[in-house]
């Protein structure tokens, strides 16, 4: 039951569709384009540097790299990434694994220390300048074997796509309720995110937990992210941490934009994905960017945690006019439903009431079940002016 009270928000982000010609909402004004803060140190131009939190022995030209011995960890970092990074060969996750004491690789944590001592094999270190390539030629990629492929971000061609809906600094706290009663509580938040392949991101958070006073029952603390190009409007990286009762999981999927691959369980898995697939919460961020039409479908590809490749169909049904905790708002209301081998499957009837404005916020979501139904509330909402 609570999993299914708790798992209606993250699935609404399965598609969305509500918004608002008045706003109660507390409002941060910022500049047209979002300003992100970062606290890395700058370095001179002048000096190739590593990417941060790597340390290495001098060189004497830039012909004789040494062999790393540490890396600290940074944010939206897999093991995956980075044996790809320092020594240009991923498959050398299990021994950094092992070598570092990580019981599960998928897990690991910005401010972690890895230490590369005893790597059973000649390795590479990667400068900054090979990081990432200067801009040379772009072109777009081509449908060569992901192996063979050598182009970058810095040399593929994605689109700019216009937001105005969000930035960072937004937050949504929501209540999941059953019958009127409270079950739990969910959050959405927009952060600034770090760079990656040399691009911006958004790091979006969502949350998820039972109210106290069910908790000797069944806890819940949930958390989902996802690394959403602040441009592109795509997904790179998705992450699933699941604390529910005696359950817990921590996953990531790296979502590789530049070779169109879907790469799970650190590259044991890899799948074929279709051109700026987005992942289950951001694929609802890019909803909300869109000119949304009453009667019009949009299609959005996305890849699940499960690792299938799935259609999302959302549908805008209606405008309404809905009270919530948050206020009262003119809404856009939206139904997501999933197309997979040809067949239109509604997995539960989803319905969600987007504000009917550019933020198009989501402030009610019903999800129907066996019994009644889910409902996730607004209860108060911090968004950006843009």
């Amino acid at each position: 039951m609570y999993r299914l009270l708790l798992s209606a928000l993250i699935t609404v982000f399965f598609v969305t569709g509500c918004a608002v010609s008045r706003t109660e909402f507390k409002i941060i004004k910022v500049t047209p384009c979002p300003v992100f803060t970062f606290t890395a140190t700058p370095v001179p131009a002048t000096a190739p540097t590593l990417k941060p939190g790597v340390t290495a022995v001098p060189t004497e030209t830039a012909t004789q790299a040494e062999t790393p011995r540490e890396y600290l960890v940074q944010t939206g970092d897999c093991l995956w990434w980075i044996c790809d990074r320092l020594f240009g060969d991923p498959t050398l996750y299990p021994q950094v694994a092992a070598i570092n004491q990580i019981v599960n690789p998928d897990l690991i944590h910005p401010g972690q220390q890895l230490q590369f001592s005893g790597m059973d094999r000649q390795i590479r270190t990667a400068t900054k300048t090979e990081l990432e390539p200067k801009k040379t030629q772009v072109v777009q990629p081509q449908p060569t074997p992901a192996a063979t492929l050598t182009v970058t971000a810095t040399q593929v061609v994605f689109p700019d796509r216009k937001n105005s809906a969000f930035a960072p600094g937004e937050k949504l706290l929501f209540s999941v309720e059953y019958f009127g009663i409270s079950a739990g509580y969910a959050t959405l938040a927009v952060h600034a995110g770090p760079d990656m392949y040399g691009r911006q991101t958004y790091h979006i958070i969502a949350t998820a937990r039972t109210h106290p006073a069910f908790e000797w029952i069944f806890k819940v603390r949930d958390r989902i992210e996802s690394f959403f190009d602040a441009r592109g409007l795509f997904s790179w990286r998705y992450e699933k941490h699941l604390r529910e009762g005696s359950y817990s999981n921590d996953s990531a999927i790296i979502y590789d934009q530049i070779q169109r691959k879907v790469i799970k369980d650190n590259g044991r898995t890899i799948i074929e994905a279709p051109p700026l697939v987005q992942d289950v919460l951001s694929e609802f961020y890019y909803y909300r960017t869109l000119d949304i039409k009453i009667g019009e479908t949009e299609t959005i590809p996305v890849v699940a945690d499960n690792g299938k490749i799935y259609d999302v169909l959302v549908k805008a049904i209606r405008r309404e006019k809905v009270r919530v905790p948050a206020g009262e708002f003119n809404c856009i209301v939206v139904e997501p439903y999933l197309k997979f081998e040809g067949i239109f499957k509604h997995q539960g009837k989803i319905h969600i009431w987007l504000t009917d404005d550019k933020r198009k916020v989501p402030v009610l979501i019903k999800s129907g079940i066996i019994i009644g139904t889910i409902d996730v509330v607004l209860r108060d909402a911090t968004v950006v002016d843009r």
